[in-house]
């Protein structure tokens, strides 16, 4: 399927702008080949008949039963086999596993996380729609877009970040002994006791 890396939005120019810099452009064009793959979760059987491997044939080459591949079939179906053993079945029968992860709404990363930074945007105080050359509001908008995404409350706001609030600096002031002012310093003097010298002493020889 031929798909534009970024999909039906390529046509809006703030869109467009802005995708220019988004730094994760390489994994958003690889997802695009899976966005269209149904999804399977019995993979193991279906290209083992596929290529008329008999079930005993692939248990020998892994070095187990035929009951134990069923098994392994079985967790694959279920969804709790491990990649690691996915990719082991699958040399075994001449293939290979290929993977991704993919947005449920089978879109592509840029286009999942686009509405809410545009809805951002448009609403900042510093774009005037309609007052301003076209092209100055689209890169003015870009612009807003990469600056809230350094943003941590708009981060948090979107569930895409976990840090709390910075903690505001605790200022302290002292009298400068030549100018008899007081100085605005941004952190307390550090007080604390070396170690005793015997504490060297072992750092530095073995044991």
């Amino acid at each position: 399927m031929n798909r534009h890396p970024i999909g039906q939005l390529n046509s809006q120019r703030p869109f467009m702008d802005w995708y220019q810099s988004y730094p994760h452009a390489e994994v958003d064009s690889a997802v695009i080949e899976a966005l269209n793959l149904k999804k399977s979760s019995n993979w193991i059987r279906r290209a083992r008949e596929a290529l008329f491997i008999p079930g005993t044939i692939v248990a020998k080459k892994l070095g187990i039963s035929r009951s134990a591949l069923s098994q392994i079939e079985s967790r694959e179906r279920r969804g709790t086999i491990t990649i690691a053993k996915l990719q082991e079945v699958a040399e075994q029968m001449g293939c290979e596993l290929v993977y991704a992860i993919r947005p449920k709404a089978k879109k592509t990363f840029s286009e999942s996380i686009w509405p809410p930074l545009i809805k951002a945007a448009q609403m900042h105080p510093r774009i005037n729609w309609g007052r301003t050359h076209p092209a100055v509001t689209y890169s003015k908008t870009a612009g807003i877009i990469r600056d809230l995404l350094k943003t941590w409350e708009f981060r948090k706001m979107q569930g895409w970040s976990l840090r709390r609030k910075p903690t505001p600096i605790k200022y302290y002031q002292e009298r400068d002994s030549r100018s008899g002012r007081d100085l605005k310093l941004g952190l307390p003097p550090l007080k604390f006791d070396l170690p005793s010298p015997d504490l060297f002493h072992f750092l530095r020889s073995p044991p």
